[in-house]
């Protein structure tokens, strides 16, 4: 009899399913990122303005100031991650600010997942 290899389909399902349950956490952060407090009816005071920010001038404090909110927003409503870093970085060239987020997940055992992001005048997307 041809012995399979159960153990090698067993880690593939697996990490498929990871991939799907981190690719739900950025989807979930996405959300967040874009949401309007307000926005959604069942829970109004989910969501971060982060199109507040889009029409000030571009400096280092709003840079301060958007990684602080994102970081309560994040620990407010995402508890499936920890924030290991963030860095909000200002893009003068671009009129943008470039965001780095560090995140582990527990409950996978994950220690670090890293997440680029851009929050420009087109608004919030992952890059």
């Amino acid at each position: 009899f041809p012995s399979h290899d159960t153990s090698a389909k067993k880690r593939e399902r697996k990490d498929i399913q990871v991939e799907q349950y981190l690719g739900a956490i950025k989807n979930s952060l996405f959300n967040l990122f874009t949401t309007i407090p307000g926005q959604k009816i069942l829970n109004p005071v989910y969501g971060l303005n982060l199109t507040q920010y889009l029409f000030v001038p571009i400096s280092t404090t709003q840079a301060q100031i958007i990684g602080e909110s994102i970081l309560t927003g994040i620990r407010r409503f995402e508890s499936r991650v920890v924030v290991r870093n963030i860095n909000v970085a200002t893009d003068y060239d671009n009129n943008q600010y470039n965001i780095y987020l560090i995140l582990s997940v527990p409950s996978l055992n994950i220690t670090q997942v890293s997440l680029k992001g851009v929050l420009s005048e087109s608004g919030y997307y992952f890059d």
